[in-house]
């Protein structure tokens, strides 16, 4: 029996998807849900150099986690340690990846990374990485990556997102339910994508979560960035930590003519969407990750990205102008620096 510990992304369907398939493949498996932050990354070295001690040479997988240049060595630490053990270690991704990030993990770990600009924009979500890479032909875990895959990229901002993306949000926002999470995973491996304590969660969940998200929209400030000839318009908001912020900011954008919409929560994190729908006058193609890394440890995809806030709202009265006031300056800043580039 292999040992293997597992590591993928708590916030959505592609990452706790990702950990089911992973754990039909190995089904003795470590589970472990994180996220990004250099204080998650701790950890995450924390767990693999305990679990390595612990335990005969396995596998260590990450998957749906990208590198994020301000948190990555800690991992990059952990997985050096494990692979002096005789352990495995692979990395499964489909966010950007720097080449001076590929050629340093590489070294540690075998890498199965999907970006899309590489394949003519077809993009893949990382459940579909796990099932082309680890169990090919697995009939659950196929229709899982396709579950996965529409989730992770809508046709439209207007898709409808099936009611277990909000319960994930949920379950994660309300700290004595985040163990339903792995219940979750448990089920799904079975085959069971929903159960009556689930329904029930969802009743008890969806007044909450719809008034908050009413709340969030009435609340939201809408800025106009210019730069001699470009316009972009922003809505920021603040949202709850138990609402999907994908849904929130999707509504936000639902027949508007904004080009930006971010919403960030009272600790400080940060999530940005594009409206492709939408761009600026003279062509500017936003991208989210790009703004992104105007913020602390901040990455994703080009049309959906997030990050920390350098200030923390949760320490001050008037947090929420401060968070704004932050969010609005790196607009400003990534659009500045885009048309420099642009100007050259």
């Amino acid at each position: 029996m292999t040992n293997v510990l597992v590591f993928s992304h708590e916030q959505d369907i592609d990452g706790v998807f990702a950990a089911a398939i992973l754990k039909i493949v190995y089904p003795n498996s470590d589970i472990v849900l994180t996220n990004y932050g250099l204080e998650r990354m701790l950890a995450v070295k924390d767990k693999i150099i305990s679990f390595v001690e612990s335990s005969k040479p396995g596998i260590v997988i990450i998957a749906d986690i990208g590198v994020n240049e301000e948190s990555y060595m800690p991992v990059y630490e952990a997985m050096c340690f494990a692979k002096q053990r005789g352990w495995k270690n692979i990395w499964i991704d489909h966010h950007p990846w720097t080449e001076h990030t590929k050629n340093k993990m590489g070294l540690v770990s075998e890498l199965i990374l999907y970006e899309e600009k590489d394949h003519d924009g077809i993009k893949k979500c990382a459940s579909e990485l796990c099932v082309e890479n680890l169990a090919p032909g697995n009939e659950l875990g196929s229709k899982l990556a396709i579950i996965a895959h529409r989730t992770d990229f809508p046709d439209s901002l207007k898709f409808p997102l099936p009611p277990l993306t909000g319960l994930i949000s949920y379950y994660l926002g309300i700290p004595q339910l985040y163990s339903r999470l792995y219940f979750l995973i448990d089920n799904i491996v079975k085959g069971i994508l929903w159960t009556i304590e689930m329904q029930q969660d969802i009743i008890n969940s969806s007044k909450l979560i719809d008034e908050s998200i009413a709340k969030s929209i009435k609340e939201m400030k809408v800025f106009e960035v210019f730069d001699n000839n470009t316009q972009i318009k922003v809505a920021i908001t603040r949202s709850e930590a138990f609402v999907n912020r994908s849904i929130l900011l999707g509504k936000i954008m639902d027949d508007s003519t904004l080009h930006i919409a971010i919403a960030f929560t009272t600790d400080g994190k940060v999530s940005i969407r594009r409206n492709k729908d939408i761009t600026s006058e003279d062509s500017i193609k936003l991208n989210c990750n790009e703004i992104a890394k105007e913020f602390k440890e901040g990455g994703g995809h080009e049309g959906a990205a997030g990050g920390f806030l350098i200030s923390k709202p949760q320490e001050s009265p008037h947090g929420d102008e401060i968070a704004v006031k932050e969010i609005f300056q790196a607009v400003s800043n990534y659009i500045h620096k885009t048309k420099k580039v642009l100007d050259r």
